[in-house]
């Protein structure tokens, strides 16, 4: 079983290899599920073995790097909300999905890409 971890870098480390530092010293094997680089920062979503999470998370604060467990990144509105399934299309793990014409949101899968925000045409969809 995996956790997700959030990542938080500042702008003079972004560019540096410290997700590289961080599996040779732990051995933890890390995946990158989304990570996105701009000129105050960047930020990423990594799953990470149950076991590992404590000395990983250790490892990447020591480098200066902001790591937090990460949850569900959204929270839909039911009362906005208008079942269109636009966000549906757009999720790639499938955290959201439409039965019996009901949006249905699966927190577990979620990986905080963010994709189903811009989607939403009724705003019902909000980053927590």
């Amino acid at each position: 079983m995996t956790k997700k971890i959030l990542l938080k870098f500042i702008a003079k480390d972004a560019g540096e290899p410290i997700i590289a530092g961080v599996i040779l010293e732990t051995k933890a094997k890390l995946n990158i599920l989304t990570a996105e680089v701009s000129e105050k920062g960047g930020i990423a979503l990594m799953a990470v073995p149950k076991e590992d999470v404590a000395k990983v998370m250790k490892a990447f604060r020591e480098r200066g790097v902001e790591a937090k467990e990460a949850k569900a990144t959204v929270d839909i509105d039911r009362e906005k909300c208008v079942d269109c399934g636009f966000c549906v299309s757009v999720c790639p793990p499938g955290a959201l999905s439409l039965k019996k014409d009901e949006l249905h949101f699966e927190p577990e899968k979620c990986i905080g890409c963010r994709l189903c925000l811009s989607a939403c045409s009724v705003s019902a969809i909000k980053e927590i």
